[in-house]
């Protein structure tokens, strides 16, 4: 059978439907095959269905409200012109935030399609998708009537249109950092059927802290890994589920950034909490002895805000990552308080640690397409590579694309000026990467976690970290050199 690319996706507001445009070649403006489909726009809302067929009901001839989850309601709309109307009044009447796509991109991710993926007809009416995507073998074919020069010219930004066009499920001319992020976690959140808190939706990237000392350690490659069910399965949908809420601190789903209740054993103690931003925001603005903290912080000549001071017979509520520090070395005893414990889902595995997973076999297939391991070494050059196969520059660019993409998950969901910002999760994060720095048994006074990078000030802890990984078959976070 002739297989066909997917390269166009129209909405069709008359007569309420999508046209799908297919072709043997996808950068020719020539179609092979048209497919056409009836399609009604749709969004989904946290509110009971009465409430919503209340508020929309002078649009009950033009929507269908279907509950698909306890207080989670699905609108469809007759069009893109009634579902515009009624977006606003839930928005204006409820505060909620809700997410709607373009309606191409909707069909796509209802379709389970996109971009450059490859078909099969099976008649007029039936079509069949066999391939996500072959975006090698499309570059391949458009610049094979280019001389090697030229070719080589066209090949990454051809690539990475192709690509990114083909994993947000949209035509891509120019997009930057923050727009791929935002479009895919759109497709993410609308596709798992997921509701949006924050408002805020603003330019995400911060500029960078320049400490000079200390030997840099980029970690950013190591902790989308973690959010995968392998480790924590952490994610939008997984935290403090119904299924697996555990008995005690020390079971196995619990997260760091649990609070627990302890009862101090000294007088005059002080902590150092390895949070420090509750240190600061949470104990030291909330509590009395304000004046004896920064005296203590000053005479010891601390750059953190100690936690204290506390006595004998003491009750506080603390972190579970500096509670189970001060448990080993004897200053306290937890109390078993359940009220703020924090956890992770044990059985079902969250949407961002599957499409993670997809994209770090992706990644894998394409080392092993490519032998990516054994091509930046000093006796087989990247311009040999080039000179037998210009094809190496494609394999290189999806690539760095996709392992770009991954790595920019973790940070995107930490920041608070995004449509996608979650306390929980981003703090779950946080502290997962305090828990993971902790765990190579690092004293805090050798290091900083400032985002994604890891400040060393001793060379001898560089070898604690690179033997730590290997041994939970996670790869080694990368050395920045200046």
């Amino acid at each position: 059978m002739e297989q066909l690319y997917l390269t166009e996706c129209v909405y069709e507001e008359e007569k309420q439907r999508i046209i799908s445009y297919f072709s043997k070649d996808p950068y020719s403006n020539k179609y092979d095959f048209v497919y056409k489909e009836k399609f009604n726009p749709y969004f989904y809302i946290d509110l009971p269905k009465e409430i919503v067929q209340k508020l929309l009901s002078d649009f009950r001839k033009e929507i269908k409200v279907e509950k698909i989850e306890q207080n989670k309601i699905k609108v469809i709309a007759k069009n893109k012109e009634t579902l515009n109307k009624i977006y606003k009044i839930l928005s204006i009447s409820t505060s909620k935030n809700i997410l709607i796509l373009d309606i191409e991109r909707e069909y796509l991710i209802e379709k389970e399609w996109s971009y450059y993926d490859l078909f099969i007809i099976i008649s007029k009416i039936k079509i069949k998708k066999i391939e996500n995507n072959n975006i090698s073998a499309i570059v391949k074919k458009y610049i094979n009537p280019f001389l090697k020069e030229e070719q080589l010219k066209l090949i990454e930004n051809l690539t990475k249109k192709l690509l990114l066009s083909n994993i947000l499920k949209i035509k891509i001319k120019n997009i930057n950092n923050q727009e791929i992020l935002n479009n895919f976690f759109e497709n993410l959140y609308f596709e798992n059927k997921m509701m949006l808190n924050n408002k805020i939706s603003i330019e995400y990237l911060e500029k960078e802290k320049n400490i000079k000392q200390g030997i840099k350690m980029d970690f950013s490659n190591i902790w989308p890994y973690l959010l995968t069910k392998d480790f924590y399965n952490i994610g939008h949908d997984t935290l403090n589920c119904d299924c697996c809420k555990p008995k005690n601190y020390l079971d196995i789903n619990v997260l760091s950034n649990s609070i627990v209740k302890v009862r101090f054993k000294k007088q005059g103690f002080y902590f150092i909490s390895k949070d420090q931003n509750w240190a600061y925001e949470q104990f030291h603005k909330n509590n009395l002895n304000k004046e004896n903290r920064l005296n203590f912080k000053k005479n010891n000549g601390l750059k953190e805000m100690p936690t204290g001071p506390f006595y004998k017979g003491d009750f506080a509520n603390i972190p579970l990552i500096d509670a189970i520090n001060l448990v080993s070395e004897e200053e306290i005893e937890i109390i078993d308080d359940l009220k703020e414990i924090k956890w992770y889902c044990l059985k079902k595995e969250s949407f961002l640690s599957l499409k993670i997973k997809e994209y770090l076999k992706r990644l894998k297939h394409l080392e092993t397409s490519i032998n990516l391991s054994n091509s930046f070494n000093y006796n087989y050059s990247f311009k040999n590579n080039l000179d037998k196969n210009p094809m190496f520059i494609q394999y290189l660019t999806e690539y760095k694309l996709i392992n770009d993409l991954i790595e920019e998950i973790p940070k995107f969901i930490e920041h608070k000026n995004t449509k996608f910002y979650d306390s929980l999760l981003a703090q779950s994060i946080k502290y997962l990467k305090l828990e993971t720095i902790k765990k190579i048994d690092i004293n805090e006074n050798k290091y900083l976690i400032d985002k994604e990078k890891v400040i060393v000030k001793e060379k001898k802890i560089i070898e604690k970290i690179n033997n730590y990984f290997p041994q939970l078959n996670l790869p080694i976070p990368k050395l920045i050199v200046n």
